[in-house]
């Protein structure tokens, strides 16, 4: 017969070599003497005998790599408990690998017992099983020390109930044998039930764990344990055995056996402890023995136990979500909705499977819904909010509408709008985020919703007419309010007496003489209200009308008429295609447009002159820099042949260039901008290759040569890098 490997070395070990794997901590060293191994293979390698100094009694060190979140506290409390019902924690510690490493180690220190698990002392008996009194009185502590576990263990005022998570013969210790005495041992699985973390399946021991282990840890699987290890210790042999050959079976199997039928039972043990089993084996949880019922059943009671296997309609089986425990699909939803960063958490990484585990469970055909949510939306790495409403829809699809915890019916979704509008940060992000995500769509899935889809596809529409006359306002335009836009959208969508306000809002807007003035908002009015016209598109004259004060009528004149005249044609276009179309290419550079600019700016001066604003005057000084005061300099330096004079013609000309810096840092965003900081660029760098064209020319073909390659390779690289900056 093929038993789970002790945890436990026989009673001595042997007198070995100094441990020469894992080193241990330096404040370990000092509280141990004589380190060797426990025993070789297995778990073993990570077992050392020592003797504790303080009490020169032998101790085990064991050491291991952390896999369970709730550790340190597991530790503190398993100091702090009692020693009659658990094995004596000694000392803890943790230290990162020598050499490197990213993971710590952890040790901790336990007195030792000679007579090793309770696995070891009944494979020494002749039938490999307990005495029906020793049954009873290992059952009667075991029983004790699991209700003193679940209930008793204080940190301060606060109940901390721990859960031990891998109850079996293997990790329970024998103190003494007559009487047998018996403690629990190996808490590196345990949990603390009032914390929030994602169940883990590596620190189960699957012939000993309870059908739900796999996605929720509670008290009630550890009564489980207890039945199987009473089982086994009571009738010679593991209830998932091999009849062939009594090894056990594979985990795969036994998790598949224990999910859809109820535990065999041995009848030779007889009724009596048939009941037992039976009671402690219940597949629900609710109906499961504890402390209480076992208590009875040792005064010589008979109780009733409940032998139904699965989950009764989604009711009995947990499933963990941000610290609470559901059972029904719907009830998972309602916690979604009020937590909605759990909600993506939960969707977007791994306890997911857990999720699909738990949903194949409960309704195979939930399973197969969200399966569909995989395929079409996780793997295709849709928007999240989009993932966690559909999956909230499939849970629950009688549910109310909600979004990031917010109601979604339309008449809150008019208030959000209203609240939007009126400058609330929070609630404009909101719905952003709604259309980005389209998990208006989504709720419209909901039973009784179909007008949350109608309204999405009526605001979806309307935006898609909308948006494409946004790529041909001008390039020099600052940039729309898109959010205020969506907003307004929105609430004509829902409300057509707002759609009508926008419509009518419009027709004024176009008997405004900033708007009869600007041609491209002109043709922006002219292409909302001709074809299909959309409350978008009177939402986006709208939004757009602003910009005009923003942005002062003499920005459309410095951009050229003949962009103002292009831009009629291009909204036309947009408006009859409805696609989205990018921006437009930059404008050309200067160098290249300057000719068939110039003369119309000249022409407008004559009939519309410009106010002498701030900018116009800071404007011309750059002008009379880059096209005057530069070449002068230098025409100056190549006339003047004379080293001093040299030197201060390039002290004028840096402070020039510091001036010209200046007046860059002062100009809004523009290619007159960029030409400015590109000058400043050509005279740091151009000095720095002059120099070099000086001091090559002059010594060959001397200084009547020398200073007019200084002056003409300075200006030229100013010129070009003025040019380059004004084309970006």
């Amino acid at each position: 017969m093929r038993r789970p490997k002790p945890t436990r070395a026989p009673e001595s070990a042997p007198e070995t070599a100094p441990f020469d794997g894992v080193p241990l901590p330096p404040l370990l060293v000092n509280l141990v003497e004589s380190p060797r191994p426990f025993a070789s293979g297995g778990t073993f390698d990570f077992l050392r005998l020592a003797t504790w100094k303080e009490t020169g009694r032998p101790v085990v060190i064991k050491h291991f790599k952390k896999t369970n979140p709730d550790l340190e506290k597991v530790w503190q409390r398993w100091k702090s408990a009692d020693e009659r019902h658990v094995t004596r924690l000694l000392h803890t510690e943790k230290e990162r690998v020598r050499g490197g490493g990213t993971q710590p180690w952890y040790f901790e220190v336990t007195e030792y017992h000679p007579l090793g698990s309770l696995h070891d002392y009944v494979e020494k008996l002749d039938d490999h099983r307990l005495a029906e009194e020793q049954a009873l009185e290992v059952l009667a502590q075991l029983t004790e020390a699991l209700n003193y576990l679940h209930t008793s263990i204080a940190e301060g005022n606060r109940s901390q109930n721990l859960v031990h998570c891998d109850i079996k013969p293997s990790n329970i210790l024998v103190r003494g044998t007559d009487p047998l005495d018996v403690v629990l041992a190996d808490f590196g699985s345990a949990r603390l039930l009032m914390t929030e973390q994602k169940v883990e399946t590596a620190g189960l021991t699957v012939p000993y764990a309870a059908p739900e282990a796999r996605w929720h840890r509670a008290p009630q699987m550890d009564w489980w344990s207890l039945g199987i290890s009473m089982i086994e210790l009571v009738q010679g042999f593991h209830p998932y055995v091999n009849p062939t050959n009594l090894e056990l079976l594979p985990d795969p199997v036994i998790s598949e056996m224990v999910r859809s039928s109820p535990v065999p039972i041995d009848s030779e043990p007889g009724p009596r402890w048939t009941n037992l089993f039976q009671g402690l084996t219940a597949w629900q949880i609710g109906e499961r023995w504890s402390a209480q019922k076992v208590g009875a059943w040792l005064e010589g009671k008979h109780l009733d136990v409940d032998s139904s296997i699965g989950p009764r309609g989604g009711q009995e089986l947990p499933f963990e979500f941000a610290g609470r425990t559901v059972y029904r699909p719907r009830d998972l939803a309602r916690e979604m909705r009020t937590h909605w960063s759990a909600s993506a958490a939960l969707v977007i990484g791994s306890a997911w499977t857990d999720l699909l585990r738990w949903s194949k469970e409960v309704d195979p055909a939930l399973r197969g819904r969200l399966d569909a949510v995989s395929r079409e939306l996780i793997d295709k790495r849709a928007h999240v909010d989009l993932i966690v409403t559909e999956t909230l829809v499939q849970l629950d699809r009688s549910g109310p509408p909600y979004y990031r915890g917010e109601r979604m019916e339309p008449e809150d979704l008019g208030r959000l709008a209203v609240r939007a509008e009126k400058g609330d940060r929070e609630a404009a992000d909101l719905v952003v985020a709604l259309h980005e995500s389209g998990s208006l769509s989504a709720l419209g899935n909901l039973h009784g919703r179909l007008s949350l889809h109608e309204i999405h596809v009526k605001w979806r529409t309307a935006l898609d007419v909308a948006l494409p006359l946004t790529a041909s306002i001008p390039s020099w335009i600052d940039a729309i309010d898109r959010t205020e836009l969506l907003i307004k959208t929105l609430r004509a969508a829902l409300n057509d007496e707002y759609a009508k306000y926008l419509s009518d809002h419009v027709d004024k807007l176009a008997t405004e003489r900033a708007a009869r003035h600007t041609q491209w908002f002109t043709a922006l009015i002219n292409a909302a209200r001709t074809g299909e016209r959309t409350p978008a598109m009177d939402a986006l004259v709208t939004v757009c009308f602003p910009l005009l004060t923003r942005t002062g009528r003499e920005s459309g004149r410095e951009s050229g008429t003949d962009q103002q005249e292009e831009a009629e044609d291009d909204l036309g276009t947009a408006a009859r295609t409805a696609v989205f179309a990018p921006r437009p290419a930059p404008d050309p550079p200067i160098v290249k447009s300057v000719w068939r600019v110039w003369p119309r700016r000249l022409d407008r001066q004559v009939v519309r002159p410009k106010p002498w604003t701030r900018r116009r005057k800071l404007e011309l000084v750059a002008v009379v820099w880059a096209g005057t005061v530069l070449p002068v300099i230098a025409a100056s330096g190549v006339g003047l042949a004379t080293a001093p004079v040299q030197g201060m013609l390039a002290g004028c000309a840096f402070a020039l260039g510091a001036g010209l810096l200046w007046l860059a840092v002062n100009l809004r965003p523009s290619r007159l901008r960029g030409a400015l900081f590109g000058g400043w660029l050509g005279m740091v760098f151009g000095y720095a290759v002059a120099l070099f064209a000086l001091v090559t020319v002059g010594p060959v073909l001397g200084a009547a040569a020398g200073w007019p390659a200084f002056w003409t390779v300075w200006t030229g690289i100013v010129m070009a890098a003025t040019a380059r900056g004004a084309a970006r």
